[in-house]
């Protein structure tokens, strides 16, 4: 694809944006940051320039993952799942400890939690794992031990953190997504 050709896509799927979602998002963010403001003696520092920034680039962050082609996170998706994965382990071995909890890496301009990531990269793999099982084979416990690992592992190296809420929360999301692809219920009551 030419250079053009790649901008051409890029500002067609810009267009195709929901601009009321992202307005109402933005005018959020606005009133939020007015607030900051506000609270520090109308300056910028300590809380509303930094905030700014952050704003800023994940808007920026946004629009970049919003027009880019499912195919691609598809294809990505075990990668992303990986290195989240090791982000999590990395936890354990340099991770900060804060109020009680190892569950940050330092990156010098921001502590990254890699629970965070983990929720997103979940989401991607097990949309690719549960999409590649054939719908006559979704019952089958066997086919099933994969996705269950896949959210198993993360769920212990969470709650080791401790984090109760995030552990949970990917037990949540694995659920969801095992719900909507179509497992039987009554696999849900023998892990409930």
């Amino acid at each position: 694809m030419s250079v053009s050709g790649f901008f051409y896509e890029k500002s067609k799927a810009l267009i195709r944006l929901d601009w009321g979602l992202i307005f109402v998002m933005s005018s959020i963010f606005g009133l939020g940051l007015l607030m900051l403001f506000s609270a520090s003696g109308g300056q910028w520092m300590p809380w509303a320039l930094p905030q700014l920034l952050r704003f800023g680039l994940g808007f920026v962050l946004m629009l970049v993952i919003a027009t880019t082609k499912v195919r691609l996170w598809y294809q990505l998706s075990y990668v992303i799942y990986g290195i989240s994965l090791l982000l999590l382990v990395a936890v354990e071995v340099i991770g900060a400890v804060g109020m009680g909890a190892q569950r940050w890496i330092k990156l010098g301009v921001f502590n990254l939690q890699p629970s965070e990531l983990m929720k997103i990269a979940l989401i991607l793999v097990l949309a690719r794992l549960l999409s590649e099982i054939k719908e006559e084979h979704i019952d089958s416990l066997k086919r099933l031990l994969i996705p269950v690992g896949v959210i198993c592992v993360p769920v212990a190296l969470v709650l080791k953190e401790p984090d109760l809420g995030t552990g949970l929360l990917l037990l949540l999301i694995g659920g969801s997504l095992f719900f909507l692809r179509g497992v039987k219920s009554w696999y849900f009551s023998i892990v409930g």
